[in-house]
């Protein structure tokens, strides 16, 4: 009943370790649970992340994520995450199959079927693409568009028009 997830990305981007791993935690931190990141290692770790999956309360999750930098700007992030069924999925399969004839059983079965409906998979790939896409958008420090101050104009010798005469009656 375990399902277990891989995944392998290629990251090319001009910043550095440190960044692109700071996105990553920043952006798998958001799947909720318990989260802890190892820098030096490029580890991270997320258990009962689902980050509000439809049917999230049928499952308990883990998840690993591993950060290395191929060469310079080219990253790569290997992961493996499975889901289990938890006490409820279970509580919902038997009561399902004990009591079929009864509405109660339904309610069980579609419990059942949320569970092997959900893809953490899906929900794991679209914040590491968020991630991505912020790293390959986002400025690098350095590289930014100057900003130019507008060239200041020689006063000229003419009066201001606040300080202009009235005119005359």
């Amino acid at each position: 009943m375990d399902t277990i997830y891989n995944i392998e990305e290629t990251l090319r981007t001009e910043r550095t370790f440190v960044d692109v791993f700071t996105s990553l935690e920043k952006v798998l931190g958001e799947m909720g649970g318990t989260f802890t990141s190892d820098r030096t290692s490029g580890s991270i770790t997320v258990i009962d992340g689902k980050g509000g999956l439809f049917g999230d309360f049928l499952m308990e999750t883990e998840a690993h994520f591993t950060l290395k930098e191929k060469v310079s700007g080219e990253y790569l992030l290997v992961g493996s995450f499975n889901k289990k069924p938890s006490m409820i999925f279970w509580i919902c399969l038997v009561g399902g199959i004990c009591l079929f004839w009864n509405l109660i059983g339904w309610a069980g079965i579609a419990g059942v079927i949320i569970y092997f409906m959900a893809d953490l998979g899906e929900a794991y790939k679209k914040k590491i693409n968020i991630a991505m896409n912020e790293l390959s958008s986002a400025p690098v420090e350095g590289n930014e568009i100057e900003k130019k101050e507008p060239e200041a104009k020689e006063p000229s010798e003419e009066k201001p028009k606040e300080a202009a005469e009235p005119p005359s009656e």
